[in-house]
């Protein structure tokens, strides 16, 4: 970081808390919270109002999905939940940043008074978020996984350092949903943490906003070593043969991976459901990705594994497993966890562990989305 853009970060700091000084009223203090934590808190927030930035209104940015819009540039006035009472807060969102990556990009701005307070809070909720649970998937391919992730950056960085070799891994997890990908990225995040290693999330919106104000390259780049995760970033990836040529966002996406500069103690780990052949030959080339682990639909001891270890000891001493595990053949980790919730929702209903209804239940359903017609101009006779 240029001293230049050190003193423009400094500034903005400087501003952004006399301003957020004036609406709490008392003097604050900033902090950022790595991605999962900062969902765990926000879920925990009770939001009263969005402000714009001196005296300008809020950016928003408008969803086709179900939340409509979310703030792009703004700040939202939130009453933290904790267990010990209500912390005033501001989070300050800002996508025009391009000097310090991500520091002031995402802020928490908290009460001087509130701070240790909040700190704790935030402590322990990270404690209960990152539980390290082992994924249910192959041994040899979880010690593989390993190998290739936390492991490279504890062993691999003083080897590849001395024979002059760029200290980055890229790591691609493929497999149709529900099949575990999340579960092990849950589970290598954990691990990151609680090693101190670094660990960003980007999203396709996170790529295309920086991308948009020329910071892109702020992405790849970690402070020290760690992962950078681009989850189902299929818009990177696919083969350009499908996606009508090489885009600007696609070609921009593929040389950051290599970077003008060297990058030491990294991770790229990427997820996707697309098949390999369907991802572009120039991402998946040796030195974009080293490593492809798949995760098929679980096997009969995996869905074993699965009942045994994460659900709970209430509900299986109560149903019959080997009848359970020879069903769920063709089932993915998803599918089988929506087995536990109707098993749940029934239990409420009747006070007993009624398996033979819900499992005719379940395939009711599967044959109703399987036999859905198609709605609107696109239905055929």
């Amino acid at each position: 970081m240029s001293e230049m853009n050190l003193q423009r970060g400094l500034e903005d700091l400087r501003f952004i808390l006399e301003h957020a000084a004036k609406i709490l009223g008392e003097p604050v203090r900033p902090c950022s919270l790595y991605w999962e934590l900062s969902n765990a808190v926000q879920q925990r927030c009770r939001f009263t109002r969005t402000l714009g930035i001196d005296g300008l209104p809020p950016i928003y940015t408008f969803n086709s999905g179900a939340i409509g819009r979310t703030v792009d540039c703004g700040l939202q006035e939130v009453e933290v939940r904790t267990d010990n009472g209500i912390i005033p807060a501001l989070r300050l969102s800002n996508p025009f940043d391009g000097t310090c990556g991500d520091t002031f990009n995402q802020v928490w701005l908290i009460p001087a008074r509130d701070y240790a307070r909040f700190y704790r809070f935030a402590r322990r909720l990270g404690e209960t978020t990152l539980q390290t649970v082992s994924p249910i998937m192959d041994p040899d391919e979880q010690k593989r996984l390993w190998d290739h992730t936390i492991g490279f950056l504890e062993t691999g960085e003083a080897a590849l350092k001395r024979f002059g070799i760029a200290v980055k891994r890229g790591v691609l997890l493929m497999g149709d949903p529900g099949n575990g990908k999340t579960m092990a990225c849950r589970w290598l995040q954990a691990e990151a943490a609680s090693r101190g290693y670094e660990w960003r999330n980007v999203t396709v919106e996170n790529f295309e906003a920086h991308r948009t104000h020329g910071s892109a390259s702020t992405l790849f780049d970690l402070s020290s070593p760690g992962f950078v995760m681009f989850d189902d970033f299929d818009a990177g990836l696919r083969h350009r043969d499908q996606t009508g040529g090489t885009s600007p966002e696609h070609s921009l996406f593929l040389a950051e991976l290599d970077g003008l500069k060297v990058r030491h103690g990294v991770v790229f780990l990427f997820t996707s459901n697309a098949r390999l052949s369907e991802l572009d030959p120039a991402f998946r080339r040796p030195g974009r990705i080293d490593q492809v682990i798949h995760f098929p639909q679980p096997d009969a001891q995996l869905r074993r594994r699965l009942l045994v270890e994460a659900w709970p000891r209430e509900i299986t001493a109560e149903i019959p497993l080997d009848e359970v595990v020879a069903a769920t053949g063709g089932c993915s980790f998803a599918e089988i966890d929506e087995l536990k919730k109707l098993l749940v929702l029934r239990y409420l209903e009747t006070d007993a562990w009624d398996w033979p209804w819900v499992w005719q239940e379940f395939r009711n359903r599967l044959d109703e989305a399987r036999h859905a017609r198609p709605l609107g101009f696109h239905a055929v006779a």
